[in-house]
């Protein structure tokens, strides 16, 4: 059983998520909820993780235009904030959860 938080975020970003599919919004919040399970149960500071993240974002190839493009700054249309050509959309769950220096247990 899930629990409901509010957490503020910038305004491109909740008219993304809202503006997301059904299916969309579940990998969202399963992304947001590893993520946040990450930071609370990790010693590391919160902008270390941060910045880890942006670092391995922008080795994936994620650019300041993707990321735009991805937040809907940049579309004037309908379709889907996540369709974008440029993105590798092979990413896994583990690619998004794996450290390096980290094992599966």
């Amino acid at each position: 059983m899930a629990d409901h938080i509010t957490v503020s975020v910038d305004p491109d970003v909740a008219d993304v998520y809202r503006s997301a599919s059904d299916d969309e919004r579940r990998k969202l919040d399963l992304l947001i909820n590893l993520r946040l399970r990450n930071a609370t149960e990790s010693k590391t500071p919160l902008r270390t993780i941060m910045e880890e993240i942006s670092r391995e974002a922008q080795r994936r190839g994620l650019t300041p235009e993707i990321l735009q493009s991805i937040l809907g700054a940049k579309t004037g249309g309908t379709r889907s904030p996540f369709d974008v050509p440029e993105a590798d959309t092979r990413t896994t769950l583990g690619d998004v959860t794996h450290r390096e220096g980290m094992t599966d247990a």
